[in-house]
């Protein structure tokens, strides 16, 4: 995301890890003028992404666009990145790429999984980050989420009212969670290395 314009990062880190986060991110400061600040996370996604929009208010001025994503998604591809930011410039609140789901699936309205219903993954996306947003619209909704837990922040917006733009995603973008995840994500760093 720094190739992108990026003039800021907030990285947030697992609490008591923030000095060793700051040793590796510090470097990665996009302009030199530009700071990188790590603070500590929460025991849930939504306190973590609190605690980071925290910081970029008490900072002040905070800038008009901000894009939240996770390290499990080291492999984001500029494109992805622009396009989200394109649409945010464009007018969007909110915004997340999205690729088309592949598997079939089926939800359960119970623990039998003789009563399930399979849904049309011609109309199902699997949501990817960077997500964007303009920061007033994201704060707004944080500050109206109260106590709740939300998994995704565009779904933070979205129970504020506002709607949520898709744009196209990018299967290298997928999320590292499983050993298998991180040999892929190692073999297309290579790929790509033996390709320069």
């Amino acid at each position: 995301m720094i190739d992108s314009g990026c003039t800021e990062l907030v990285v947030v880190a697992p609490a008591g890890w923030q000095d060793a986060f700051e040793q590796v991110v510090a470097p990665l400061a996009p302009i030199p003028s530009a700071s990188v600040t790590v603070v500590a996370g929460g025991a849930e996604r939504t306190h973590s992404v609190r605690n980071g929009l925290a910081t970029i208010v008490r900072a002040g001025s905070p800038p008009p666009i901000l894009l939240i994503t996770d390290a499990a998604r080291p492999l984001v591809p500029r494109a992805v990145v622009d396009r989200v930011l394109t649409a945010v410039v464009d007018g969007a609140t909110a915004v997340v790429p999205a690729v088309p789901v592949t598997d079939t699936i089926r939800a359960y309205a119970t623990d039998r999984h003789d009563e399930s219903t399979m849904l049309d993954r011609s109309r199902l996306r699997a949501v990817q980050t960077p997500q964007g947003f303009a920061t007033t619209a994201l704060l707004e909704a944080y500050d109206r989420l109260g106590d709740e837990v939300v998994t995704d922040d565009a779904g933070v917006c979205e129970r504020a009212g506002h709607q949520v733009r898709i744009v196209d995603g990018a299967t290298e973008s997928f999320k590292i969670t499983f050993p298998s995840d991180l040999a892929s994500a190692e073999l297309l760093l290579a790929a790509k290395e033996e390709a320069r």
